[in-house]
């Protein structure tokens, strides 16, 4: 049980940690937030696909619509990988600092 605990309090701080160097990359990394405005720049194309993405409500597309909501899920894809990347750096740089103390 006490094992359970920690992995939740790990999870927690790894959590939290990974929150602020993903909110600190929004206003500093620039491949980041070229990102996210190219999303938001393809889901305010379009007043239907907007309502389909926020409202979760079903809504018939023309064909063009979806190819404009591919468009917007690629390019919300785009983001997440950036946010990997961004949380791979920390946690290799984190690495190579606790090296450098170790030896």
């Amino acid at each position: 049980m006490e094992e359970n605990c920690s992995i939740k309090l790990f999870e927690s701080d790894l959590e939290s940690m990974l929150s602020q160097v993903i909110a600190k990359a929004r206003s500093r990394d620039e491949k980041l937030k070229a990102a996210k405005e190219k999303a938001a720049k393809i889901k305010h194309q379009n007043e239907k696909l907007n309502a389909v993405l926020d409202l979760e409500k079903p809504s018939a597309l023309t064909e063009e619509e979806c190819e404009l909501l591919i468009q917007y899920l690629l390019a919300e894809n785009n983001v997440v990988l950036e946010e990997y990347r961004i949380c791979y750096m920390r946690g290799l740089m984190d690495g190579m600092e606790i090296k450098k103390t170790v030896e």
